[in-house]
C-alpha cells in the first residue's frame, strides 16, 4: 500500500472497516482491536483527505457500533471525543443524533455526565 496516495489510504480504511453484520466499526490495524478511538481516527483521516466519509460510515456500520459503546463505562470518554470529531464532518450531524446524545449526557449542574472514574 502506498500511504502517499489517497487511493492507498482509502483501500486501507476499507480493509479496516468491520462490516455491520460483524459488529461494525474500524480496526486499528490488520487483526487489531476495534474501539471508538479507531473509528474516530479512520473518519478523521478520511475527512482530512476528502474521501467518501458517508461511504465509510455505511460500509462500517460505525454509528450503530458507537451507540453500543455507550454502555461500556471504559469507552465513554472515547465516545464523547469521537462525537466531537464526528460533528466536524459537514452534513453528518443532522443524521447522526449527536444533539440528542449530548443532551442525554448533560447533568442538571450543566456539565457532561457519564465520565468513568472522573
Amino acid at each position: 500500500m502506498s500511504w502517499s496516495s489517497r487511493a492507498g489510504v482509502w483501500d486501507f480504511l476499507c480493509r479496516m472497516a468491520v462490516p455491520p453484520e460483524q459488529g461494525g466499526g474500524f480496526r486499528m490495524h490488520e487483526g487489531g482491536e476495534c474501539d471508538a478511538r479507531s473509528c474516530f481516527t479512520a473518519l478523521a483521516v478520511a475527512s482530512a483527505l476528502c474521501l467518501d466519509v458517508p461511504g465509510l460510515v455505511a460500509r462500517s456500520g460505525v454509528v450503530d457500533f458507537l451507540r453500543r459503546c455507550q454502555v461500556r463505562q471504559q469507552q465513554q470518554q472515547q465516545l464523547f471525543a469521537f462525537w466531537l470529531g464526528f460533528a466536524s464532518v459537514p452534513g453528518l450531524v443532522a443524521r447522526s443524533g449527536i444533539v440528542d446524545y449530548l443532551r442525554g449526557c448533560q447533568t442538571y449542574e450543566g456539565g457532561l455526565g457519564g465520565r468513568a472514574r472522573s
